[in-house]
């Protein structure tokens, strides 16, 4: 909970400081699909480490150009819910200013290599 609060005041502090509202806002819908996943029984431990220490946005880009495919994305693709999903926020119109057109390329190949069998 400590590292949740001060992943909050992070974030809070950056916005003060003039960082544009959608990083904020990207961390937002990022925190409420977390949310989601756990109530519907599925917890996203590695993804939450990782915003424990990084903003949402730079978790994002290093998880797209990683080359593994995380259980997580897996996960929610085979069961429909890619808006559970760190790469179909990323997808969202609101948010793709956020990342270069290669980082939004990488997260539909991403989503598309979940989905296959």
């Amino acid at each position: 909970m400590h590292s949740l609060i001060k992943n909050i005041k992070y974030h809070f502090l950056k916005s003060k400081k003039g960082v544009k509202m959608p990083r904020n806002s990207f961390y937002q819908k990022i925190n409420a699909a977390i949310e989601e996943s756990i109530n519907l029984g599925y917890n996203p431990i590695a993804i939450r480490t990782m915003l424990s220490s990084s903003d949402a946005v730079s978790v994002a880009k290093k998880l797209v150009t990683s080359g593994e495919i995380q259980s997580g994305l897996k996960h929610w693709a085979r069961k429909g819910r890619i808006d559970l999903t760190m790469e179909g926020i990323m997808l969202l119109p609101e948010f793709s200013s956020l990342f270069s057109q290669a980082e939004l390329n990488a997260a539909l190949w991403r989503i598309r290599q979940a989905k296959q069998p």
